[in-house]
């Protein structure tokens, strides 16, 4: 899957007929595969090309940008609130961000939701059963955010001003210690 800006459609490629089939998509600017689904965001909504080749729109707040699958939401990062679209019930619940923004997002399979923002320096985190949010500053370490992922014990994050990848250890209590800068060629991992 991948996205023509130019001419606003994702394509997919059928590899067992070297095909590629066109979807009609204007603005979508991320995808990310979930539930069987291809799923987009992009000016100002979020979207899904389901296996049959269906392709259906939601309404979503916010400005959706990256998204992540917790097995059966799809969560965003909405520049000033992170968003949670419930497929079940196709039911959107929204988190606001106070004077903080995102449009990067991960999830630890433990029910946190993490995010940032591109060219940033704070990590924040979403306690999805409490709606809780905390952030904290990554300045010492991180100049430039890139990306983002996360494990069950580490954050990892990309820094496109030094270049480097970080991978922070989580303790028990949630707290980050930093446990291995890879400064190998991250120039091209930054993607």
């Amino acid at each position: 899957w991948f996205i023509a800006r130019d001419e606003n459609r994702i394509y997919s490629l059928e590899p067992k007929t070297d095909t590629f089939v066109a979807y009609e998509v204007a603005g979508a600017e991320y995808i990310e595969w979930a539930d069987d689904s291809l799923w987009f965001s992009g000016e100002g909504g979020l979207g899904q090309i389901t296996a049959e080749g269906q392709v259906q729109e939601y309404d979503a707040p916010g400005e959706p940008a990256a998204m992540v699958w917790d097995g059966s939401s799809l969560w965003y990062a909405g520049g000033t609130l992170i968003g949670r679209f419930d497929a079940a019930s196709e039911q959107m619940s929204t988190y606001p961000l106070e004077s903080k923004t995102a449009d990067r997002i991960a999830t630890d399979g433990l029910k946190n939701i993490w995010f940032g923002s591109q060219g940033g320096t704070e990590l924040g985190v979403l306690q999805s059963d409490s709606g809780q949010i905390s952030t904290r500053s990554m300045a010492a370490v991180v100049e430039n955010l890139y990306w983002l992922a996360v494990g069950t014990d580490q954050v990892w994050m990309s820094d496109s001003e030094s270049k480097f990848i970080y991978a922070f250890s989580l303790t028990p209590s949630g707290e980050l210690s930093l446990s291995i800068p890879l400064d190998s060629q991250a120039d091209h991992l930054l993607a």
